[in-house]
């Protein structure tokens, strides 16, 4: 065990089929050796996962498969316990449904292997999924400060998969378990560490891979925009003060990068959602008001929307030609 650089911890509950995929995925990668470790924490499952885990250890008896079910549901402080599991220096938490390719996995490996020595008092390594304005050729680089850290990394940081810690780290977690039902404890943790620590290595990853989960697998009671806004920003003013110039920054990255896109699949085009919407446009316009690009992507969601229907109505009247014509997707209004 002492020769494990990486754990790559897996929590999941009643996704057979899809972290099936994932674990196959992961452990047919080259450079998946004997300093890599898998640990699934299953939160008391109702469908086959034993026998699909118990199936892949049979399969891949050399890889270093670690498995542990849950006698009842016991929420997210699953999450918790996956990562207590691992054996490694480091321990990565994956969504059941991510997973990556082989360089990403040398690249965890090899920053591990950097810093497996360094001081755990005074550095946190944080590897996060496309890392925005990343204009550095170097996959990593220092961050001093924990309103550096959230301005570089934005709402990457409510992604479980964006998290991860060195097993020494791992005990400091516990603290934040009565917050557990914003359903940000990932947040929590990553701030506790950019702000508890002298520096963070962030590190730029750019191989991750989501299976496709259907409606019937997401357990989604919540309101999409509350945790990735309202608590999203509630949980930051616990543990720092944004400048109003730093506050509307991350706020119109917020609505650009991540939350517009959102507001137009589930608000304005009604896309399939299993999500509770009530109160949403409360919520954006509350948070939103004073950002341009809000207003702009509100104007090409409905232009958009209309666009389509449009062409819908084209082809069921039989003018295909016309139809052909109106093809390609409208610009971007700018």
């Amino acid at each position: 065990m002492k020769n494990i650089l990486v754990s790559l911890c897996y929590p999941t509950r009643n996704r057979s089929s899809i972290l099936e995929q994932c674990l196959r995925h992961i452990l047919g990668l080259p450079c998946f050796d004997d300093t890599v470790q898998i640990v699934i924490a299953d939160n008391a499952s109702t469908d086959n996962t034993k026998n699909v885990v118990r199936q892949i250890i049979r399969d891949f008896p050399d890889k270093n498969i670690k498995y542990y079910r849950q006698a009842k549901n016991i929420g997210l402080k699953n999450w918790q316990t996956c990562l207590e599991m691992g054996d490694g220096v480091y321990c990565k938490l994956l969504n059941d449904y991510t997973y990556f390719n082989n360089d990403t996995l040398q690249l965890l490996k090899e920053s591990v292997s950097k810093y497996k020595d360094c001081d755990k008092e005074k550095v946190y390594l944080s590897f996060i999924a496309n890392v925005r304005d990343w204009n550095s050729k170097a996959p990593e680089k220092t961050i001093k400060g924990i309103n550096q850290y959230i301005l570089s990394t934005n709402n990457k940081l409510t992604w479980v998969t964006n998290f991860g810690c060195f097993k020494e780290q791992v005990k400091e977690l516990s603290q934040y378990d009565k917050y557990a039902d914003k359903l940000l404890d990932t947040l929590y943790w990553q701030l506790h560490f950019a702000k508890s620590r002298e520096i963070c290595v962030l590190v730029n990853i750019t191989g991750y891979y989501c299976c496709f989960i259907p409606q019937s697998k997401r357990v989604l009671t919540y309101n999409f925009f509350t945790p990735h806004v309202v608590w999203y920003y509630e949980i930051i003013s616990q543990f720092t003060k944004l400048t109003p110039q730093e506050y509307k920054f991350d706020r119109a990255r917020l609505i650009t990068d991540f939350v517009g896109e959102s507001m137009k699949q589930y608000l304005i085009r009604h896309e399939n959602c299993a999500f509770d919407l009530k109160g949403s446009w409360h919520i954006l316009f509350k948070y939103f008001y004073d950002i341009p690009s809000f207003y702009r992507q509100i104007l090409e969601g409905y232009f958009e929307n209309a666009y389509q229907h449009v062409k819908n109505i084209t082809i069921k009247l039989g003018l295909e030609n016309f139809a052909r014509k109106v093809t390609n997707k409208p610009k971007r209004l700018d």
